[in-house]
């Protein structure tokens, strides 16, 4: 992605490249930050 001095860059390739860099971000984060890698649901009481 290129811009002249003075030039923003094209919106549509911004949010691609943004969409981009967070997949590749969430999957190294959960590939080596292991809190991340809880579970999503809420653990059951032990007494239910």
């Amino acid at each position: 992605m290129h811009a002249q001095a003075g030039e923003k860059p094209e919106h549509k390739k911004l949010v691609e490249v943004s969409f981009r860099l967070a997949e590749a971000f969430q999957a190294g984060n959960l590939e080596f930050n292991t809190a991340a890698r809880a579970p999503t649901q809420k653990p059951k009481p032990a007494w239910t």
